[in-house]
């Protein structure tokens, strides 16, 4: 969301592919039971693209809070990677 404001999301069954080639998931259902938690927590949110073509995955964060979601993150990472 970051590189493409104008995005709308992750394509679903783009998110779908990507984890089945990684041996993630099996099914749609599997990746949906995986993803539940996140939606309940409103970490993710699905909609249903402009287009028709599907559901997209999106974080329900305006950029200011997804650059400090992300800055966070690295910081964790940061922070592991120096104890290891």
């Amino acid at each position: 969301q970051l590189e493409d404001p104008e995005s709308e999301g992750l394509d679903f069954k783009r998110l779908y592919r990507m984890c089945r080639e990684l041996l993630l998931v099996t099914s749609e259902v599997a990746l949906r039971g995986c993803l539940t938690e996140f939606i309940d927590h409103e970490l993710i949110a699905l909609r249903q693209a402009s287009d028709g073509s599907g559901e997209v995955l999106y974080v329900p964060l305006d950029e200011a809070g997804l650059k400090r979601a992300l800055a966070d993150l690295e910081a964790i990472k940061t922070a592991e990677l120096g104890e290891a």
